[in-house]
């Protein structure tokens, strides 16, 4: 697709969400299928085609719903609310664009354009509330197709797996909402929530953080922005048994190539060398398909909401009888006759191209 991601660009004081080309799947495939931001666009701002994808700035109106569509977080909106600090807990604000009178730092395009990393991120940073305040969504003219408590849901089921508290929302009616916020001020004047815990007072306040570093925001605690949302919550403590993407290897249909492996951004496939096997990492899969477009036999998928993962592929050793170099494949599809051509030589197919010339 050349020329994609030309287009892609933001204007300085307007709502067009902001984009980082270099993130997007297509700048790592070219025959990347993924049209998730396209799809979700409820203007039609969005447009891709083989040229170049896209925003229309006259159409967009900043809603962020293509910010939690992309896998790679290579699209974010220029407002985002802060953690705030009220009654010594760590909470989030935010109110849809249609409620008047509310401060800039709080407001979003769309309350459920808030991506799950974003939430994620807040969660890790102790944040207990996303109090919200909006206008009746039956009313807006946007159609949805995953709704915030569908994506919180997500997230505090994967909280629960891993053994940490749950991210509570609560939707307030616009004036208590805005007596609330009165009362809140920027967590970033005070201190970040201690890794190690935090002391409770008994006392019938609410309950008080101890505090020891300089918070950060949620793109600076998680370090890489696009870090996949699992391993944003540091529960690396706590082994899952239940993921939000995994991906999944056909050993009837995979031929040992390892474009899967070469192209994954966040190494959710490997090689062990030594087993030899595929390895599977699903809480570094972030669900991007580039595994599944780059598969030309159509042996990867990606699974959502797992519980039972593929954690490997044992594979078998081979040398290639064409051109004697080694490769391996999975063994369960081996044929076992120890005669097979390597993943190059099967496609370029050199002995159908010989024309016999001795009888």
């Amino acid at each position: 697709m050349e020329g994609v991601l030309a287009e892609l660009r933001s204007h300085a004081g307007d709502h067009t969400p902001e984009v980082d080309e270099t993130r997007c799947v297509h700048s790592l495939l070219e025959q990347a299928q993924c049209r998730r931001c396209v799809d979700r666009c409820p203007t039609g701002a969005w447009v891709i085609d083989d040229e170049l994808l896209g925003i229309d700035t006259e159409r967009c109106d900043g809603c962020g719903l293509c910010v939690p569509a992309c896998p790679e977080r290579a699209i974010h909106p220029p407002r985002q609310p802060d953690v705030r600090q009220w009654r010594g807990r760590r909470l989030v604000f935010a109110a849809c664009d249609r409620i008047d009178q509310v401060d800039a730092e709080a407001q979003v395009g769309c309350l459920h354009a808030l991506d799950l990393a974003t939430l994620a991120d807040w969660a890790a940073q102790g944040v207990t509330h996303l109090v919200t305040a909006a206008a009746p969504c039956n009313d807006c003219t946007r159609q949805l197709e995953e709704r915030l408590s569908a994506r919180l849901a997500r997230l505090n089921r994967l909280l629960d797996d891993r053994r940490l508290p749950a991210l509570q929302w609560r939707e307030l009616p616009v004036p208590r909402w805005r007596a609330m916020w009165a009362g809140t001020r920027g967590a970033r004047q005070e201190m970040a929530l201690s890794r190690r815990g935090f002391l409770r007072r008994l006392s019938g306040q609410a309950l008080e953080l101890a505090l020891e570093d300089p918070c950060e925001g949620p793109t600076q605690a998680s370090g890489n922005p696009t870090r996949p949302v699992a391993k944003r919550l540091g529960a690396e403590g706590c082994p899952g048994t239940w993921f939000l993407y995994a991906p999944r290897i056909d050993p009837q249909r995979c031929t040992g190539c390892d474009a899967c492996l070469r192209i994954c951004p966040h190494e959710a496939l490997t090689l062990d060398e030594k087993a030899p096997a595929y390895e599977m990492d699903p809480d570094a899969c972030t669900g991007c398909g580039a595994c599944v477009d780059v598969c030309e036999v159509h042996a990867v998928a990606v699974e959502c909401d797992v519980e039972a993962p593929q954690w490997s592929l044992p594979l078998v050793g081979r040398r290639c009888r064409a051109c004697g170099a080694p490769f391996h494949l999975p063994r369960e599809g081996d044929p076992g006759t120890g005669n097979a051509l390597c993943p190059i030589c099967r496609q370029v197919n050199h002995p159908a191209r010989l024309y016999q010339v001795y009888t």
